[in-house]
This record gives C-alpha cells, sequence and structure tokens, in this order.
C-alpha cells in the first residue's frame, strides 16, 4: 500500500476521526445521554476530550506532512488510544494517552502485531494511580522489587513496600493485568515482585518522550 492511501485510511477511519469531532451526544442511549451530557461532569469530561483532541489532531495533521509511513501496527495502535481517551475521566491518565499517540506516531513503527494488541489492552484498563505505581517501582531505589508488608513492618532498603489497603489494591490490580511478575526469592521470606518487560513497554509509549525500542517482549 502507497503512503498516500495509507495516510489516506487513517484520517478516514472512523474510530481514528470520531474523537476529532463532537460525536459524544451520537451514542445510541436515547434520552439517558442527553441527561447524562447535561451533567457538569460530563461537561467537564467532554472539554477535556475536546482539548486532547485539538493536541492530537494536531500531531497526527503534522505526521501527514511529513509524509512518513504509518504501519497497519501503528494504525491499531492509534485506533486503541483515541478510543481510550473518549472513554477517559482522568486528566492524569489523558495526558498519558496523549504521550502515547505522539509517540506511537513518532517512533511506533517496530511495532509488532501482538505487541500493538496487548499495548492496546493495557492503555485501555490500566489507570492513572496504576501508572503513577509503576513510574514509582521502576525508581532505581527500588532495584529489589515490590514487596506486600504490615503497617508496622520496618523499611527494607531496596524494596518498594506496599502498606496501605490503596496501594494494595492498585499492586494486586497490576498483577492481574500482567505487568508485575515474581521475581526471585529473597533472604527475607516470600518472593518479591517486579516489572516485567511488558510493563517496561508500557511506560516507555505512555512518558513523554520520543518511543523507543524496549526489551524484547515474548508472545
Amino acid at each position: 500500500m502507497s503512503k498516500k492511501n495509507q495516510l489516506t485510511k487513517l484520517v478516514d477511519n472512523p474510530t481514528v476521526t470520531a474523537i476529532f469531532n463532537s460525536g459524544l451526544s451520537a451514542l445510541p442511549f436515547g434520552g439517558l445521554v442527553a441527561s447524562i451530557m447535561g451533567t457538569d461532569a460530563a461537561g467537564r469530561q467532554m472539554d477535556m476530550v475536546h482539548r486532547a483532541a485539538i493536541r492530537m489532531q494536531t500531531d497526527l495533521q503534522n505526521h501527514i506532512n511529513s509524509q512518513k509511513r504509518i504501519t497497519n501496527e501503528q494504525l491499531k495502535m492509534i485506533q486503541e488510544v483515541t478510543l481510550a481517551v473518549r472513554e477517559s475521566s482522568s486528566e492524569a491518565k489523558t495526558e498519558y494517552l496523549i504521550n502515547a499517540f505522539r509517540n506511537t506516531l513518532e517512533n511506533g513503527s517496530t511495532l509488532g502485531d501482538y505487541q500493538a494488541i496487548q499495548l492496546g489492552r493495557f492503555i485501555r484498563d490500566i489507570s492513572a494511580d496504576e501508572i503513577a505505581f509503576l513510574i514509582e517501582a521502576k525508581s532505581e531505589k527500588y532495584s529489589e522489587g515490590i514487596r506486600n508488608a504490615g503497617p508496622t513492618e520496618p523499611t527494607n532498603n531496596g524494596f518498594l513496600l506496599v502498606r496501605d489497603p490503596e496501594a494494595k489494591l492498585i499492586f494486586m490490580s497490576l498483577i492481574r493485568l500482567g505487568l508485575l511478575e515474581e521475581s526471585r526469592p529473597n533472604s527475607i521470606g516470600g518472593s518479591p515482585y517486579a516489572l516485567n518487560s511488558w510493563a517496561i513497554h508500557l511506560l516507555d509509549l505512555l512518558m513523554p518522550k520520543a518511543w523507543e525500542k524496549s526489551s524484547d517482549i515474548d508472545s
């Protein structure tokens, strides 16, 4: 497929263009949607989506103007990100998603098919708090990993200790998502958890920097 045809497919794709049009009110739920859209919360969300769409549309137009090649995997990621932005009610997560959109356009051509599918799942399901947890856990000061800890357990050098109930919920959710996995056993008992290659790859996509190829991911 030619570059021109690929770009035309991208711009004309209804999933991508939907976010750039104020189509939220066209959802097929009749009066329920009208009532929801009349709330202050819905107004704030629509304003957030609108602002995000303008930024993303600018990035997309710049990419189109440069005539850069768009792979099928990039298109898949762009679709996933635009849908996630449309559903987001979190300013923090929306910022991460805008980063993902820009990084996918700039340097996402190395994405494989399964990587695009799996990263799309993570982007849909992960919360801003969970992303923040992963960012903290990636810090060099927690090189030993992540551990569940009791409220009175002393701080252990090198471990991110999960103490309060909310942090424990985030910790367990990330395990269920498949972004944390058990690491080596340690001398104090039990096996700490660590970010796996999917988590590192996801953070590379979500952070405000050029998308770079992270560790190879087994499919």
